[in-house]
């Protein structure tokens, strides 16, 4: 982890700065570069880099960076044309940058300007670590001094890395005056920000000594302060939405105004001149819910929504709920369907092993595009396109090849075809008079924007980027990336054109198939050395853990039913119009059913809440009645294994627990039939914990399991995740 801590910041319309913070005497060149490494990795260069460094240091800061400037192996910021400077602040937090301090480039601040700098540190910092807390549907909170609202900031969460700390601390730099001797604070979770300032304010003066550092736990321990008669006092209020603890400390005890200082405020009234950051901009920027608090006659409750009461010195919720949630028609996204009758029945779903302990829903390219390209090309297509050059992959060197025949219809002249981005190193820049950038399918987008970063050695030439499939419109930011690729300073903005998108889950990675892996390994193992008797199928083990250990595509996706049939779809898809289910793959169904599940999760319904919310506080789960409603055992395998472990905790209600019981046992029983072709999944979903019960429910279905004529694989399964393995006898070895 760094000791900087590193964020954006817009100066104007024309500059955006990297600010990386230091709150150490010693310059750390490995972290320092590791930081600008990783910042623009994910984003564009900056227009300009910004160090703000302890005072006593400024020297060595100063140093440590014109000797990087000069190394553009280690640093290529000279390459980049990135302003650079060092700014300083004191004992104080008193912040300047003098003329000497600027080390590449042509830049002046205005003092007051950095208040503002600070500002959007603070802000970047909320909305990295999800800050301000919002009610899940149907609930709000109840604040300590007993007003309500749907979203409150929680100090705490921005106090987990200490160099996020530190940037924290240094806004109170100006308040740890020598004559404090005793620090108040509202709540125990912010201690750790009070101590890193008062560390902070000894690299300027040593001899500083720490104050006595208390906390009188909000509302709760106000007599503690009307018992403070001594001067040398402050008070540090962590976050308030309504300023009332401010109002009251300031009424009923001995401290004045300047003696308070507030964190985080939702306020329209507190005091400005000890108030470090007001949150109500950002809170509506990351589209939060109503930061608006009512203190009596609440609408929210009036409504039906539960109220759910912060305790304690942390303010937490007083209990977690789980709430069943029916998937609708309506939950799909936009253009769902038409989406899927491009890409369905033609194969072009597969998973695929990732590094990571799951599986990545690949998409290849829709077989013809011809149409859509045609349309893009005489639309959009300059007639000073030279290049044209796809993304390194093949899906995407198609989807360049169909451009490069479009414009060549258009115009007579065949623009040259690239084959990758590394063809573009041995291209002298005066050849190229316009750039179209093809990518076939794409995820987080990082591939386009080091493209972008690699074309800024061509100018303001045009440069167009037409993407035929984004993945994750839910998760990634593509409203930013669509910025990033179309900046161009001060001249006309580049094009950016998609053919479709989809809202596939970001990050793209599933874990259900390797828990089934590791639970059949397991009982593998567990029959050959004797602890269990899975005789009767082994071989049914032996096969499925084939079909499962590298990537997976076609129809063997899921467990069969009890019969051997794979699981295939039947007519009458709530999420699709017109389709031929013969044709359709269990694969072209787990990726709508997964994109139907994550419009769920992100997208707001009624009441400004997704319908499958989560917070701290609050899970939305999966209805069991989605299981009878959508009861192909094809749409109920997808639902299994698309869905978050948490979408499927039935344990965390004794009643959600008990219906879910008798729904397994029926279906357990009926596996033969078509109402229980979905048994096997339910089994190992089961199994492999992703679906969970209370003990007592556990307990019922694997005593059925033991006593039941039910399908082998079934009973084997839950036998093996839930009982202890047979005793050997005494006399007996298990085999070699």
């Amino acid at each position: 982890m760094s000791r900087y801590y590193g964020f954006r910041w817009k100066r104007s319309a024309r500059a955006e700065a990297l600010v990386v913070f230091a709150p150490t005497k010693q310059f750390l060149q490995s972290q320092l570069v590791t930081l600008i490494d990783n910042d623009v990795r994910d984003d564009l260069w900056p227009d300009q880099l910004i160090m703000l460094v302890p005072e006593p240091s400024a020297a060595d800061y100063v140093s440590g960076t014109r000797s990087l400037l000069n190394d553009r192996v280690m640093l290529r910021l000279k390459d980049a044309h990135v302003g650079v400077a060092i700014a300083t602040y004191d004992a104080s937090g008193t912040i300047r940058c003098d003329r000497e301090h600027v080390l590449q480039g042509s830049m002046k601040f205005d003092r007051d300007e950095f208040s503002g700098c600070i500002q959007a540190g603070i802000a970047s910092l909320v909305r990295k670590r999800q800050a301000i807390i919002r009610s899940s549907p149907g609930h709000h909170f109840v604040h300590p001094n007993k007003s309500h609202s749907e979203g409150f900031l929680r100090a705490s969460n921005m106090l987990v890395q200490g160099n996020e700390i530190s940037f924290l601390a240094f806004s109170l730099l100006g308040y740890l005056t020598a004559d404090i001797k005793k620090i108040w604070i509202d709540s125990s979770s912010i201690a750790s920000l009070v101590y890193a300032a008062c560390l902070m304010r000894q690299l300027f003066v040593e001899t500083y000594e720490t104050p006595e550092i208390q906390s009188f736990s909000s509302y709760q321990g106000l007599e503690l302060l009307r018992s403070h008669v001594e001067s040398g006092g402050l008070v540090i209020i962590s976050a308030t939405a309504t300023g009332r603890l401010r109002e009251r400390i300031l009424s009923e005890t001995n401290f004045s105004g300047r003696d308070i200082v507030t964190l985080f405020s939702a306020a329209s009234n507190d005091e400005a001149s000890t108030l470090i950051y007001d949150v109500r901009r950002v809170a509506e920027e990351m589209g939060s819910p109503s930061m608006e608090v009512y203190e009596t006659d609440c609408p929210l409750c009036r409504d039906g929504s539960r109220p759910v009461e912060l305790l304690g010195d942390q303010f937490l919720a007083d209990s977690f709920k789980s709430i069943p949630y029916t998937l609708k028609q309506s939950d799909a996204p936009d253009r769902l369907d038409d989406v899927m009758e491009r890409y369905r029945s033609k194969n072009a779903f597969s998973l695929t092993q990732s590094t990571t302990d799951g599986h990545t829903l690949r998409v290849r390219l829709a077989p013809s595009l011809k149409h859509e390209i045609e349309e893009l090309t005489s639309r959009y297509v300059s007639v000073s396109t030279s290049h044209i050059l796809p993304l390194d992959d093949d899906g995407s060197r198609k989807f360049a090849r169909g451009f490069a025949d479009a414009v060549a219809r258009a115009v007579g002249r065949r623009p040259k075809l690239l084959r990758s981005p590394s063809d573009l190193e041995g291209i002298d820049s005066e050849s190229i008079t316009g750039i179209l950038v093809a990518a076939g399918c794409i995820g987080s987008g990082r591939a386009l924007q080091a493209v972008s970063r690699d074309l800024r050695v061509f100018e303001n030439k045009p440069r167009t980027f037409f993407i035929a499939l984004a993945k994750h419109l839910d998760g990634v930011d593509y409203k930013k990336l669509v910025a990033d690729l179309q900046h161009n300073n001060e001249h006309h903005k580049h094009l950016v054109e998609f053919i479709d998108k989809m809202n596939l889950p970001y990050p793209n990675t599933y874990d259900a198939w390797v828990a089934e892996r590791a639970l059949l390994i397991g009982m593998r193992t567990a029959n050959n050395v004797g602890r269990w008797d899975f005789g009767s199928i082994t071989s049914w083990i032996d096969d499925r853990i084939s079909q499962i250990s590298a990537d997976i595509e076609g129809n063997t996706v899921f467990l069969p039913t009890s019969a051997g049939h794979q699981l295939t779809l039947r007519p009458t898809f709530a999420f699709w119009k017109r389709y031929n289910p013969k044709k359709v793959g269990q694969l072209d169904v787990f990726a709508t059913i997964a994109s139907v599940l994550e419009h769920a999760r992100k997208t707001r319904g009624k009441g400004g809440f997704p319908p499958l919310a989560r917070s701290a506080f609050f899970a939305n789960i999966l209805h069991w009645e989605n299981f009878s409603r959508y009861n192909d055992g094809i749409i109920q395998a997808c639902l299994l294994r698309a869905a978050h472990p948490h979408e499927l905790n039935y344990a965390t209600e004794s009643e959600h627990s008990k219906v879910v019981c008798k729904i397994l046992l029926k279906l357990f029983e009926r596996a033969d039939t078509q109402h229980g072709e979905g048994a096997l999944e339910f089994a190992l979903a089961l199994a492999t914990k992703r679906l969970q019960l209370c003990s007592e429910e556990i307990e019922t279905v694997v005593a059925a399991a033991e006593h039941s004529a039910w399908d082998q694989r079934i009973s084997s399964m839950l036998k093996f995740a839930f009982r202890q393995p047979p005793d050997l006898p005494d006399d007996e070895e298990p085999p070699a």
